[in-house]
């Protein structure tokens, strides 16, 4: 995989840290980049001509979370944030009253019409555990930034 990335870097323009690269594939800055889904579906409806692609053999996805402090000074505040932005309505909020098309967590709250289609998704198995730890993903991108950029 590193030894592929270190091709592809010749060929990569920028790094994104924001999630936002799809506003220069938009703008015809790139002619193709990688990124999330609901970009490319947020730039087709402002009228670029962009089409998000779905390799065949499966998508990553990132897991957005909530959690409380341990020890937080206003424990009960806390807990009603929590229960707030994992309701249904909550969940609904970010298509109904902007161009974010993510699949909401609740089970409940009803997805965009533009966003992908979960069941239609075929996701590759992460092993959330081990690459989600300090230790591999401190690992795992210090190697990324030394073999792939070249920077030490």
């Amino acid at each position: 995989a590193f030894d592929y990335l270190k091709k592809l870097n010749a060929n990569v323009a920028q790094y994104s840290k924001s999630g936002l690269a799809t506003g220069n594939l938009a703008s015809g800055e790139v002619g193709v980049d990688i990124a999330f889904m609901h970009g490319y579906v947020r730039e087709k409806g402002k009228g670029a001509p962009v089409k998000g692609i779905l390799p065949c053999e499966g998508v990553g996805y990132t897991l957005g979370s909530v959690s409380i402090i341990k020890g937080a000074r206003n424990l009960e505040n806390a807990k009603h944030f929590v229960d707030f932005v994992l309701d249904t309505e909550a969940q609904e909020i970010p298509w109904r009253e902007s161009d974010s098309y993510q699949i909401p967590a609740n089970i409940h709250a009803k997805a965009s019409p533009k966003a992908s289609d979960p069941s239609k998704l075929k996701l590759l198995d992460i092993d959330f555990i081990r690459f989600g730890s300090d230790a591999e993903s401190k690992r795992l991108i210090e190697r990324w930034v030394e073999t792939v950029k070249g920077e030490k």
